[in-house]
């Protein structure tokens, strides 16, 4: 037996790759979306309430005049791209260009929701008192909601990991008692007062280390009062280079987003 045949051995590698973990956009279907857009810019119109009257019997009809207001949205450009060498592609029994098209199109997905929230964090909205996430927060929210005569139709609440395991832990939402939803049997809250809450990484929020205990933002909105404009929806692809004689993986973006109805987004500082 040849002593050195060990070195004509190949290594065997399964066909299925580990993903670096990433995630689908969780706010693309939360917000009101203009696609197609044509231009770096688009504008949002806002049109004020106005309050009904009486008159006189034959006395002459006043006309109301509904404030028009609009809110521009500037359009980003986005790319998450990546090289596949085509003799590389020998080398291995995995699909990499597959691969490759999953891996950029989730790095889109996250950047969809950091353009939501950075347009969050940069409006003008209402705000409320500091603490840890409680149903009587939420409430709060409710009730601002309510006064300012929000739909409860389209309500969404944006919370981090932590923000929510707080949540978690006030008896009114794990106790099947007052919540016909486990939560934390499932561990989330998809429903609750009426609002559709969206749980995001901490990492997407903003953090605030002054002062103690260290908080995140955490945002309630309604879905229209949210512009997102896109000159380009999500879109990947792969073309082939001759320079680099490789493939090139490439994904998409061109989208701006902002607050388009103040009155409709409220702010929260939440203890973590």
């Amino acid at each position: 037996m040849a002593i050195t045949i060990d070195q004509s051995f190949i290594a065997q590698f399964g066909k299925e790759v580990k993903h670096a973990y990433q995630l689908e956009s969780k706010l693309w279907g939360a917000v009101r979306k203009r696609q197609g857009v044509i231009g770096e810019t688009s504008k949002f119109q806002k049109l004020g309430a106005v309050s009904a009257y009486t008159k006189a019997r034959n006395a002459d009809l006043t006309v109301l005049e509904p404030a028009h207001n609009q809110v521009t949205v500037t359009l980003t450009d986005h790319y998450a791209t990546t090289l596949a060498d085509d003799l590389d592609l020998l080398k291995t029994d995995v699909d990499i260009k597959r691969e490759y098209v999953k891996t950029v199109g989730l790095s889109i997905a996250q950047k969809i929701d950091e353009i939501i929230i950075a347009a969050l964090v940069a409006g003008t909205s209402a705000a409320t008192a500091g603490g840890a996430l409680t149903v009587d927060r939420v409430l709060e929210v409710k009730k601002m909601f309510g006064n300012a005569k929000v739909p409860p139709g389209g309500r969404i609440y944006v919370v981090g990991e932590s923000a929510m395991a707080g949540f978690l832990k006030d008896t009114k939402v794990g106790s099947s008692d007052y919540n016909s939803v486990k939560a934390l049997v499932q561990g989330e809250v998809d429903t609750y007062l009426g609002f559709k809450f969206i749980t995001v990484p901490d990492s997407y929020l903003t953090l605030n280390e002054t002062p103690t205990p260290d908080t995140r933002l955490c945002f309630a909105f309604h879905t229209d009062a949210v512009g997102v404009a896109v000159g380009q929806d999500p879109k990947t692809s792969i073309e082939w280079s001759p320079d680099k004689h490789a493939w090139w993986v490439k994904a998409v973006l061109s989208m701006g987003a902002a607050i388009v109805d103040p009155a409709g987004v409220v702010e929260q500082e939440v203890d973590i």
